[in-house]
């Protein structure tokens, strides 16, 4: 049985389309199951809507990539499982919530948070709060 991670959606775009980091996000997939909270099909639309509205990449692109999507298998992880937590943590960092579920996720299932997200990972790095600093690992690096 493979190691199960928590993957955000800076990681799964790059599943999706071209980008920095890409052959290192897809390589992940031949090692690991995953996790998710049940917000990154949203997520995931909503910035392929705007690579797409951007002119960074052709709607069709943008279609093709929520059609392979679709055969992505995750653990999907409630949000509604995960709020008070979520909470706790932006305010925690002043970081939006809904990058916080995902390292909520990964303390909830006792795994890791794999993220390209440097914003996140740069507050992270700031805090004293061990436990969420350790559960978080940047793309780079893993």
């Amino acid at each position: 049985m493979r190691r199960r991670i928590v993957v955000d959606a800076s990681v799964v775009v790059k599943w999706l389309v071209p980008e920095d980091q890409s052959l290192r996000a897809v390589s992940l997939r031949e090692r690991f199951d995953f996790a998710a909270p049940d917000l990154i099909h949203a997520e995931i639309v909503n910035i392929l809507w705007k690579k797409a509205r951007r002119g960074e990449i052709a709607d069709a692109d943008a279609l093709d990539g929520l059609r392979a999507l679709r055969y992505a298998e995750f653990r999907l992880v409630s949000s509604h499982e995960l709020l008070e937590q979520s909470f706790e943590l932006s305010r925690l960092l002043d970081h939006p919530a809904y990058d916080c579920f995902y390292l909520c996720a990964a303390v909830h299932l006792g795994t890791v948070l794999v993220t390209a997200d440097e914003r996140m990972l740069r507050k992270l790095s700031t805090t004293a709060h061990t436990e969420w600093t350790s559960a978080a690992v940047d793309l780079r690096t893993f």
